[in-house]
């Protein structure tokens, strides 16, 4: 992010996400095939820094904290974005959220990830999956 986040940042909001892919033929292709698509609330809140207060007893020499503010998967058919009778379904998955570390001198960090799944058949050598 480049800077430190107080409570009070505009990053700590309510957003909208769309979640979808698309495939070209190759790195300078300007057309591409869509994969369905789906929207997604999703809060992110200032994440708890106080690794203390999530434990009962004494915090642990190296410890680390996951906070996940969204993990959204689902299903499509790949008829539908094929636009024939293939047979099958494909998923795809986004989750993101926040690494705490409790070891001195760490540094935390936002992560995400971003996954597809679907036959080996759908994945041509070459294309480009954006």
């Amino acid at each position: 992010m480049g800077k430190k986040l107080e409570a009070n940042d505009p990053f700590f909001a309510t957003y909208n996400v769309d979640m979808g892919v698309r495939i070209y033929a190759n790195d300078t292709a300007k057309e591409f095939i869509s994969l369905p698509q789906k929207t997604s609330t999703v809060v992110i809140k200032k994440p708890n820094t106080d690794l203390k207060s999530l434990y009962e007893e004494k915090q642990p020499e190296s410890s680390a904290e996951t906070v996940t503010y969204f993990d959204e998967t689902f299903k499509f058919k790949l008829a539908t974005y094929k636009g024939d009778s293939t047979e099958g379904r494909g998923y795809q998955r986004a989750r993101g959220g926040y690494k705490l570390y409790g070891d001195a001198g760490a540094k935390d960090r936002w992560f995400f990830n971003l996954a597809l799944e679907m036959p080996k058949a759908e994945f041509v050598t070459g294309n480009i999956l954006y």
